[in-house]
């Protein structure tokens, strides 16, 4: 039929649960992911009729080009009070209709260029005008244009709408953003979101330079925070809830490492340049850590970028392997040095090789 289970081997939990688009999305993104970090399309080609079955199982689910009744599983394990049951572990703000439906959008985009590479011109054309009918359904379904607002009101939302590219242009992308920004201050500069949530806030405060945001909310002593697990809690793995019940060796949370990787220490791939050819490097100077060391051992090498403050600039080892390049971003309204030697205004190009710069404020 094209379904695929929650978990896979199944072990009773079955093919009736749990595998909406927001789950068994990883049949699409895992083989996309390969590609972008290891070059490697080998998933892509052996299991592109796979994921196009399931895709279009997963459309015969919708109704007026959008998910219903709640088919996946959504944010799961948002904060909450009380035992790990399902009507606590399950009461999140954001609509799973929502989360749903914005999956299935990447999902549709991310198969016309799978068909593309495998070479079937058809299919390409057939999931672009299903990514056009689902964009157009989840905005008419949950977004008010006039307002900005979704529906749920809540921070996995408005993350959701923008890390799935269903705005319309940059104006729109700050009205949303800014409620993004509403709802975080709303909760005191904490986090109120679930396993969708995790990837999605993260990661578009990331790319909007909100590193700063991003530490601040997981470091709160306070319910609920990933410091609070360690603090209060004495979390030395990642739990499946916020209050330390249900699991405690969970890895649903983990897309906070690469968190780590890419907006504190900045190592981010480029889609373009697929295995690392070329890459960024943007360090989220702007949070209160001092030091950060970080080394990926991608495929043509190792990349590092590690970082030290000091009073008067920020001195950053960076290390950009064999056959790769990279494209330094140090940040609005700072100078970079090397020997002394100025090579650039917020952003510079380096070549394969070992580099120590100094990063200073613009005199």
């Amino acid at each position: 039929k094209g379904n695929i289970p929650c978990m896979v081997p199944t072990a009773g939990w079955g093919y009736n649960w749990g595998n909406g688009p927001d789950y068994s999305s990883v049949l699409t993104w895992l083989p996309d992911h390969m590609n972008t970090y290891y070059s490697d399309k080998s998933m892509i080609c052996k299991y592109y009729e796979y994921m196009k079955r399931n895709m279009f199982y997963m459309l015969s689910m919708m109704q007026d080009d959008v998910c219903v009744n709640d088919y996946g599983v959504g944010d799961w394990c948002a904060p909450f009070e009380g035992p790990a049951i399902s009507v606590n572990m399950s009461s999140f703000k954001a609509p799973i209709d929502l989360t749903d439906t914005a999956c299935m959008y990447t999902m549709a985009n991310v198969l016309e260029k799978f068909a593309k590479m495998v070479g079937i011109r058809e299919d390409a054309k057939e999931f672009s005008k299903i990514a056009k009918r689902i964009k157009a359904g989840f905005r008419r379904a949950f977004f008010d244009v006039l307002t900005g607002r979704l529906k749920g009101d809540g921070q996995t939302c408005y993350a959701a709408m923008l890390y799935h590219n269903l705005y319309e242009n940059e104006k729109e992308y700050d009205l949303i953003y800014s409620h993004l920004i509403r709802t975080i201050n709303e909760a005191d500069g904490h986090l109120d979101y679930g396993i969708l949530g995790n990837k999605y806030v993260n990661n578009i405060l990331g790319k909007k330079g909100r590193a700063d945001v991003i530490y601040s909310m997981i470091t709160q002593d306070t319910f609920p925070s990933f410091a609070n697990c360690i603090k209060e809690l004495g979390a030395t793995t990642l739990y499946e809830c916020w209050n330390g019940e249900g699991s405690r060796n969970h890895h649903m949370f983990g897309d906070i490492s690469a968190t780590f990787f890419k907006y504190f220490a900045g190592i981010q791939p480029d889609p373009e340049y697929p295995g690392f050819r070329r890459f960024t490097i943007a360090p989220g100077f702007n949070t209160p850590l001092e030091k950060v060391d970080a080394v990926y051992e991608s495929m043509l090498g190792t990349i590092r970028c590690s970082y030290v403050k000091t009073e008067k600039s920020i001195i950053v080892d960076i290390e950009v392997p064999v056959n790769s390049c990279a494209v330094f971003k140090a940040g609005s309204g700072m100078d970079i040095y090397e020997d002394n030697n100025l090579l650039g205004n917020e952003c510079v190009e380096l070549e394969s090789g070992k580099y120590k710069l100094e990063v200073k404020k613009t005199a």
